[in-house]
């Protein structure tokens, strides 16, 4: 399992990094997401056998919803970079395509995420992440979303890394996509397809974190709330449900 925070193994990972380009796009016509799959290329040592030249996967039409693997496969080791394991590139180029029909039918379902490391921190020069604050939005209500930290300051790599544990399993659907309905866009670095249990965790954390837009506080009372009282990721990870009550109350 890849932890965020370590540093780069150059030996065994590899960095994806985006090229900007949309090598797809595909409209969902049930939940009406326009949805852009953008092209990654590979970014390691070219000693190592991978050749760099070449992007992720071999078509444009390849770029769209399959089965990536799970989670625990993949995390940050530089801002704006995907990292997982040299051994798993081969998983994902032979990896199943999922049927578009049935993916729009779980965004409507409530159980398709996004997850973006929104903010980071290391130590320059270390290219090591020692922070982080991740976004978290459910595809079916973008503009319903948390960053899962408690005044916009990124938290701990150790509080990220719990949170990444919890969902270690859920299955990854797509990398680097931008997904547009109406005036919201987001851009997730994953899309994650999650089961019931898990959905009831990642519903709990954005209720705890949410924003509150259209108000003239820059935060809603739980995000001031915890800001005051210093109350970080990991706190509210082993507090979750007491965490989620007073969200109802403040």
């Amino acid at each position: 399992m890849l932890i965020f925070g370590a540093p780069f193994d150059e030996e065994n990972e590899v960095k994806l990094y985006s090229t900007g380009r949309t090598a797809h796009s595909e409209r969902l016509p049930k939940s009406g997401l326009d949805i852009s799959f953008v092209s990654l290329r590979l970014d390691t040592n070219p000693t190592l056998g991978i050749n760099t030249t070449k992007p992720l996967l071999p078509s444009s039409k390849d770029y769209t919803f399959r089965n990536y693997g799970k989670m625990k496969n993949f995390t940050w080791k530089y801002p704006r970079k995907i990292t997982t394991t040299i051994s798993h590139i081969q998983y994902i180029r032979k990896s199943p395509r999922l049927s578009i029909d049935e993916v729009d039918d779980e965004i409507l379902a409530g159980r398709v995420y996004g997850l973006e490391l929104y903010s980071w921190r290391y130590p320059y020069p270390e290219p090591i992440l020692i922070r982080g604050t991740l976004k978290l939005a459910r595809l079916d209500d973008m503009s319903y979303y948390a960053c899962l930290d408690n005044d916009d300051y990124a938290e701990s790599a150790s509080d990220v890394q719990r949170f990444l544990d919890m969902i270690a399993d859920v299955d990854v659907i797509a990398l680097n996509v931008e997904v547009t309905k109406e005036d919201v866009i987001f851009r997730p670095d994953f899309v994650i397809h999650v089961d019931d249990n898990t959905k009831l965790l990642l519903d709990k954390l954005m209720k705890i974190y949410k924003d509150v837009r259209g108000m003239s506080r820059r935060y809603g009372k739980m995000k001031e709330y915890m800001r005051r009282h210093n109350i970080t990721l990991g706190m509210v990870l082993d507090n979750l449900d007491l965490y989620y009550c007073l969200s109802f109350g403040l």
